[in-house]
C-alpha cells in the first residue's frame, strides 16, 4: 500500500535539537541582557529624578523663607562683623535702628539673608545655593556662562534648567529656576527698574551626586547579580529541557523508526501476498486503497480505483444489501464475484471484518482469485459425469453382449446349412457379421477411457467404432477426451 514517509535520522535529529537548544540559549541571553539594560535604564532614570527631586526640595525651601522674609519686608539681625549693613539697601528708611537697650540693628533684605541660609546650609550638607541675576546689585552675583544661558532662556520662557556637571572634580547635579518680582520686592528693587512679573533672576541649587552614584552603583550591582542568577537557572533549565527533549525525542524517534520498519516489512508482505487486500471506508463505501495484488485483480491503478463505490466493483450483487454494513453482521466469509475495471467477473473467497485505521472506522476486505478453483471443481465435475455415463455404459454393454452372442452363433449355424437358399445363406452371414461388429462396439465401450469424436449430422458424437483408438491412431476427431 501507500509509503507513508521516511523519518528523519538521528544524526540529523541530534543537529537539530542541538541547533534548537543553541537558538534558545542566544534568545534567553537576549532577553536576560536586555532586561538588564532596561533594568539599570530605569535605576539611572529614577536615582536622577531624585536628585532632581532633592535639588527642587531645596529650591523650594530656599523660596519658602524667602516669601516669608519678603512677606515681612526683610528681617532686622543685630550688626556684626559676619552681618554688616547692606550698602545697596542705603536708599531705605529706617536701615539701621537701635534698639531701646542700645543695640544696633540693621535690615537684612530677602537676598541678603537667603545668601547666608545657603552658605550655612553647604557647610553643614554640602548643598549649595546661589543666587544670581543678570543685573545684580553685587558683582558676586554677576552670573556664570551656564547660569546667563539658563537665564537667558528664561526670559524666553524657560521653567527650570538642570545639568549633571563636575564641580572640582566631583560630580554635581546643578539646578536652577527663576525669580520672579512681586509688589514686596519693589521695596529693595524698585530703583533697578523692574516691575511685577518681571524675571528679576534666578536661584541655583548645586547638589553632590557622589551619594546617589554610589547607590546607583550597588543597585546596579544587585541588578547583575540577580539577572546572573536568572540567567544561570534559565540556562540550566535549557540544559536540562535540552537532555529530557532528546531522550524523549531520541526514543520516540527510535520508536517510530522500528514502527516503520514495521510498517515498511508489513507492507512488502502485503505487496507479495497472492491475497487482495481492499480499504474501504465505513460511511461512505468508498474505496480508500489497496494492495498491488488486488489491484493486479482489478486491472488498474489504485488512482482510478480510490473514491470508487465497493458495490461497483467488489460487490455488484450486494448493493444496498452489505452483509457488515447493513445487515450488522462482524465478520463475513463468502464467494464473491468481482468486477475488474474493464468489466470482467472474476470468483473469489471473500473475508470483511470492521477495523479502524487512523481512527477512521473502515471494511478490510480480502479476497483469493478461485478461477482456477472453480476450473478444477468443474472439469472433476465433468469428469465424474463422464465416468458414471461410462459404468452405465460398461453394464448396459454387458447386457447386450449376451443376446449378440446368440445371435451372432445362430447366424452362423444357420448359414452352414448347405440347403438353404444363397440370398438366404448370404443375409445369415451379413446378421452374423452385424453381430459380430456390434459385439466388438460393446466391447470396446466397456473398456472405454479415452475416445474421440466424428462428425454425425450438424454435430459431432463419440466414435465407438471397433478399431485401435489409441492415442497414435488419431484419424481427424476434434482429439481424446477423459
Amino acid at each position: 500500500m501507500r509509503d507513508s514517509g521516511q523519518s528523519n535520522s538521528p544524526a540529523s535529529f541530534a543537529r537539530g535539537m542541538r541547533f534548537y537548544a543553541v537558538m534558545l540559549a542566544v534568545v534567553w541571553a537576549a532577553v536576560i541582557a536586555s532586561s538588564l539594560a532596561w533594568n539599570i535604564f530605569q535605576t539611572r532614570k529614577t536615582i536622577r529624578l531624585m536628585a532632581v527631586k532633592e535639588a527642587r526640595s531645596h529650591f523650594n525651601k530656599d523660596q519658602a523663607a524667602r516669601f516669608w522674609a519678603t512677606a515681612h519686608g526683610g528681617v532686622y539681625v543685630p550688626v556684626d562683623e559676619r552681618t554688616p549693613p547692606n550698602p545697596h539697601l542705603s536708599h531705605i528708611p529706617e536701615q539701621n535702628i537701635i534698639t531701646p537697650s542700645g543695640k544696633k540693628l540693621t535690615l537684612m533684605n530677602p537676598a541678603y539673608m537667603l545668601r547666608q541660609m545657603m552658605d550655612e546650609y553647604a557647610g553643614l550638607y554640602g548643598v549649595k545655593g546661589r543666587i544670581t541675576s543678570l543685573k545684580p546689585f553685587r558683582e558676586e552675583n554677576l552670573p556664570d556662562p551656564w547660569e546667563r544661558a539658563a537665564l537667558q532662556a528664561f526670559e524666553s520662557g524657560g521653567k527650570e534648567v538642570f545639568e549633571y556637571i563636575d564641580i572640582n572634580g566631583q560630580p554635581h547635579l546643578r539646578l536652577i529656576q527663576p525669580m520672579f518680582t512681586k509688589e514686596e520686592c519693589l521695596k529693595c528693587h524698585a530703583k533697578q527698574g523692574y516691575k511685577v512679573g518681571d524675571i528679576r533672576g534666578g536661584v541655583g541649587i548645586s547638589i553632590p551626586m557622589a551619594p546617589y552614584l554610589a547607590y546607583e552603583r550597588g543597585e546596579i550591582r544587585k541588578l547583575a547579580l540577580s539577572h546572573f542568577v536568572i540567567f544561570m537557572v534559565g540556562m540550566a533549565g535549557i540544559h536540562l529541557g535540552y537532555r529530557k527533549l532528546s531522550t524523549a525525542f531520541a526514543l520516540q524517534l527510535e520508536a517510530e523508526q522500528k514502527q516503520k520498519q514495521l510498517t515498511d516489512r508489513l507492507e512488502a508482505l502485503l505487496a507479495k501476498l497472492p491475497v487482495g487486500i481492499v480499504v474501504i471506508d465505513y460511511d461512505t463505501r468508498a474505496i480508500v486503497d489497496a494492495n498491488p495484488h488486488a489491484l493486479s485483480v482489478f486491472g488498474c491503478a489504485l488512482e482510478k480505483l480510490a473514491g470508487k463505490i465497493c458495490t461497483d466493483y467488489i460487490c455488484p450483487a450486494d448493493k444496498k444489501n452489505c452483509p457488515v454494513i447493513d445487515q450488522g453482521l462482524h465478520l463475513d466469509k463468502s464467494e464473491r464475484e468481482i468486477l475488474t475495471y474493464d468489466g470482467q467477473r472474476v470468483p473469489v473467497l471473500k473475508t470483511v471484518i470492521t477495523t479502524e485505521i487512523d481512527d477512521r472506522k473502515v471494511l478490510l476486505e480480502c479476497f483469493i482469485d478461485i478461477t482456477d478453483k472453480k476450473k478444477a471443481e468443474k472439469e472433476l465435475l465433468e469428469k465424474e459425469r463422464l465416468q458414471v455415463v461410462l459404468e452405465m455404459a460398461g453394464g448396459v454393454c454387458h447386457e447386450f453382449n449376451q443376446p449378440l452372442q446368440v445371435i451372432a452363433g445362430n447366424c452362423e449355424l444357420l448359414a452352414d446349412d448347405g440347403e438353404l437358399d444363397k440370398t438366404i445363406e448370404k443375409a445369415l452371414r451379413n446378421i452374423a457379421e452385424a453381430a459380430d461388429r456390434m459385439g466388438g462396439m460393446t466391447r470396446n465401450l466397456m473398456n472405454l477411457t479415452t475416445y474421440r469424436t466424428k462428425p454425425y449430422l450438424n454435430s459431432q458424437i463419440a466414435d465407438i467404432t471397433p478399431r485401435d483408438l489409441g492415442p497414435d491412431n488419431d484419424s481427424g476427431g476434434r482429439g481424446s477426451k477423459s
